[in-house]
């Protein structure tokens, strides 16, 4: 009895043990973290969060008597233990960041690691956008252009457009318009016992403007009835004819055969075959970049509004720009290396009307997009001295957007250098062999391309036009002497005025 009573009295004793522990120590739970346990009231207890997950900060800590703690807002801190059992739980937020930009939009709350489309503000009067500035810079896709985008980095950014003065396109003195250099040759000999002295005047290198049509491959494209040519043709592969083209100039091939029939054509200067073939390789797009006045890169819309220009252009800030053509009448499109994909090629997209002599050179493809015109017609006006060159290291495209009977007056290289493709290196209208006959397709001046690109199509048996354009070509005889500003010369090939006695 006396065992059973001893055994008892221990058990009564543990459990008012057990019981006078509770009493002093409470439960501290901690979610998110860690500091969980049984404390006594008034106890600093040292608690911790989890590290947060992806894309996200500690925000603070809730639950019981929050006022304990001595900060809610710090992930690591120290909990007042209060005199019963207490949960806390640590809680987190969204990583968002601030990002200001100065002369520009895009401004935010931005989580680490989204990308920010930003912009520059249109730059002041005579001025064009130079770089983004700040300490969110190396983030940039690109710094140089003022529409870009950011990937917004772990902490606060700053971005500033600044802007730089426009570039002079007017010089401070005249400068020659890109004319070519004329000289003279004298011979001095003895011709039966007299002295005698020749002089050649005028004598300068022929360029590729005396071409009223030139190609390296004629495609099998057909010279058809009702076309009129009044400069030089020539092929270095074989020349189709159908029906009674006229050509007023000389007609050459390198071939020693030719398709189709001539027995209807008239050839006012003669028809001779085979000949020496030229190159386009010999268009020097370095040198042309290097004497260019103006020089753009990635795609560029340019309008002619007589002795002035509206160009857009990304990289530079422009957006319809007004400028006047440059002084040595040569502006050159270049492809770009920084910046959106989708921009950076050599593009140039031009139309209006020239007052003025200009040529443009591309790295890539000129795109004509409506009529283009000069202000005094040579044609009906002997005094116009307006000119255009056009140089495209790869095509020139008519584009869709271009008016039914388009007017083009211009020189224009199509050189195919640019890629290794056989089909590029031609003047063409896109979209040729589709819709209703559009019309003539007005080319005063004249067309050189490596690939002969079509601008139409025709019933072989009628002659008449089924889809896209007839052939209104012209030549403009000025430019056999007096060529678009800055134009590559032929390789190896002189022309010259008068001789003379002295």
């Amino acid at each position: 009895m006396r065992c059973k009573q001893s055994t008892l009295s221990v058990l009564v004793l543990l459990a008012l043990a057990s019981a006078t522990h509770a009493a002093r120590y409470n439960r501290l739970r901690v979610y998110d973290g860690s500091g969980d346990g049984y404390y006594r009231r008034n106890a600093w207890v040292s608690i911790s969060a989890d590290s947060p997950p992806s894309g996200m900060l500690f925000d603070a800590w809730t639950g019981t008597r929050t006022d304990r703690l001595s900060d809610a807002n710090s992930p690591n801190t120290s909990y007042r233990m209060p005199g019963n059992s207490a949960t806390l739980r640590a809680t987190y937020k969204t990583a968002d960041y601030a990002l200001t930009v100065n002369s520009g939009s895009g401004d935010g709350q931005y989580v680490a690691g989204s990308v920010v489309a930003i912009a520059a503000d249109a730059p002041p009067s005579g001025q064009i956008f130079d770089a983004w500035t700040g300490n969110g810079t190396a983030n940039l896709s690109d710094s140089t252009a003022p529409n870009t985008t950011l990937t917004m980095p772990a902490a606060d950014a700053t971005l500033t457009a600044t802007y730089a003065d426009s570039p002079t396109v007017d010089p401070p003195d005249p400068v020659p318009d890109g004319l070519q250099n004329e000289f003279s040759i004298v011979a001095v000999g003895t011709v039966r016992g007299r002295s005698r002295t020749v002089i050649i005047e005028s004598v300068r290198n022929k360029t590729w403007a005396q071409y009223a049509l030139w190609s390296d491959n004629n495609r099998d494209i057909y010279f058809k009835s009702g076309e009129v040519f009044d400069g030089a043709v020539h092929a270095n592969t074989a020349l189709y004819f159908s029906g009674n083209p006229i050509f007023h100039g000389a007609v050459t091939s390198g071939t020693d055969w030719y398709g189709g029939s001539i027995s209807h054509c008239t050839f006012d200067q003669g028809f001779t075959y085979p000949v020496e073939v030229e190159t386009m390789a010999s268009v020097d797009f370095a040198d042309l970049e290097t004497k260019a006045a103006l020089v753009l890169s990635g795609i560029t819309t340019i309008e002619l509004t007589e002795d002035s220009m509206r160009i857009s252009n990304s990289r530079a800030g422009w957006s319809n720009f007004t400028t006047n053509i440059p002084y040595n009448g040569l502006i050159y499109i270049a492809n770009a290396t920084t910046g959106s994909s989708s921009t950076r090629s050599g593009d140039l997209y031009v139309e209006g009307e020239l007052d003025g002599r200009l040529t443009f050179a591309t790295e890539r493809d000129i795109n004509i997009t409506d009529n283009l015109t000069y202000l005094v017609d040579p044609k009906t006006d002997s005094t116009s001295d307006d000119a255009l060159g056009l140089i495209a290291n790869r095509d020139i495209v008519v584009k869709p957007s271009c008016p039914d009977n388009v007017e083009i007056y211009a020189h224009m290289l199509a050189t195919g250098n640019a890629t290794s493709s056989v089909e590029d290196g031609s003047f063409g209208v896109e979209d040729y062999n589709e819709g209703d006959p559009r019309g003539d397709l007005t080319v005063h001046g004249g067309i050189a391309q490596d690939c002969r690109g079509a601008v139409g199509t025709f019933n072989t048996e009628s002659g008449v036009t089924s889809h896209g354009f007839e052939k209104n070509y012209t030549y403009d005889t000025r430019f056999a002497s007096n060529p678009p500003p800055n134009y590559p010369p032929l390789s190896n090939q002189l022309t010259s005025g008068l001789w003379r006695d002295r």
